[in-house]
């Protein structure tokens, strides 16, 4: 896929809701509308001119385009994209900063700084203070993601795509958190974040960690219950739409060194797998694939399935409909993207 069309399925997916504009209005932040005003006349000309090379693109296609969606943690700004402040940082990625220069660079709106805000904030179109995950999720939190969520997944998979999460998830741990109860048709995820892969034995002897290996620590004659001690925990695990939730391995590092592989692995399969499907079934050829995945800092070059995102889909058609919804109040630059209060 060349980097224009990236970039172009890339916004396609985030305005794919716009249809619905007209008939429910969206309440935004305060700073939109002064940036609406500043550039209102700009943004028009510009979703002009996507629609048309997107109408283009599948008059040439024959379908709508992918989308390819790659997010990784722990990157601050200019790592990427920004030749300048890249060598303040000893940086080079000329391939990432080739696609920045076909696309467009997006220096505002932040959420707040951290795995599980960044991730909610890009899976529904809110702030995380508006969908209450505006905290790190850790172990015995029992808070996630919650089902009312109007996801980009959801949206997308009533538009008649095929979904799939792979990689950090990090929105809950709670049943209606999980990304194959958010929209997904297959999901392999984390629940937590990279952290816990020091609960080792030998993180603890080193106090990396602190109080998960009971046997190794000292007794403790105030102790009054069992709370504080994790029992039992789940480092990664499995799922489909509508089905049961599964561990996959265990939670030991050597089982954590697996995740980048199988989730690379999963994400290849299901963009073969759906592309055979648009190939041999006649009405499933407009049928795409949407797939999620993550990368971390040290991960970069696996764009697919390693600690961040990555997403495949197609961008919903102009004889497409989406269902009418509530005014809400969105991500302000993600500006037509409707989901729940």
């Amino acid at each position: 896929m060349k980097p224009l069309t990236l970039c172009l399925s890339l916004i396609a997916g985030m305005m794919l809701a716009g249809q619905v504009l007209a008939q429910s209005k969206i309440v935004h932040d305060a700073e939109y509308y002064i940036l609406e005003a500043q550039n209102g006349k700009k943004w028009e000309a510009e979703d002009k001119g996507i629609a048309a090379r997107l109408k283009e693109l599948r008059q040439k296609h024959g379908t709508p385009p992918n989308i390819v969606h790659i997010m990784w943690d722990d990157t601050a700004y200019g790592d990427v994209g920004i030749p300048a402040i890249q060598k303040v940082r000893g940086l080079n990625t000329p391939h990432l900063n080739r696609m920045a220069r076909e696309g467009i660079l997006f220096s505002r709106m932040y959420t707040e700084v951290g795995c599980t805000p960044s991730r909610s904030a890009i899976m529904t179109g809110r702030h995380p203070v508006r969908n209450s995950m505006f905290n790190i999720g850790m172990l015995r939190e029992s808070h996630g993601l919650r089902g009312t969520e109007v996801t980009i997944a959801e949206l997308l998979s009533e538009a008649g795509y095929a979904t799939a999460f792979h990689g950090k998830w990090h929105l809950g741990d709670i049943e209606e958190s999980y990304p194959h109860n958010q929209g997904f048709d297959e999901a392999f995820f984390t629940g937590y974040n990279q952290i816990l892969s020091l609960n080792t034995r030998v993180a603890e002897g080193a106090n990396a960690s602190i109080g998960l290996y009971e046997d190794m620590l000292p007794e403790d004659p105030y102790k009054l219950d069992e709370t504080f001690i994790v029992k039992g925990w789940v480092q990664i695990a499995e799922g489909t739409k509508g089905g049961a939730t599964r561990q996959w391995g265990n939670n030991s590092h050597e089982n954590y060194l697996k995740i980048d592989p199988e989730a690379q692995k999963r994400t290849l399969e299901f963009i073969e797998r759906n592309a055979k499907k648009g190939e041999v079934v006649p009405e499933m050829k407009a049928r795409r694939g949407l797939i999620f995945g993550t990368a971390d800092c040290s991960r970069i070059a696996l764009a697919f399935g390693s600690r961040g995102w990555s997403a495949f889909g197609r961008s919903c058609s102009s004889e497409s409909t989406l269902p009418t919804r509530a005014p809400q109040r969105p991500h302000p630059r993600i500006r037509s993207f409707p989901v729940p209060s």
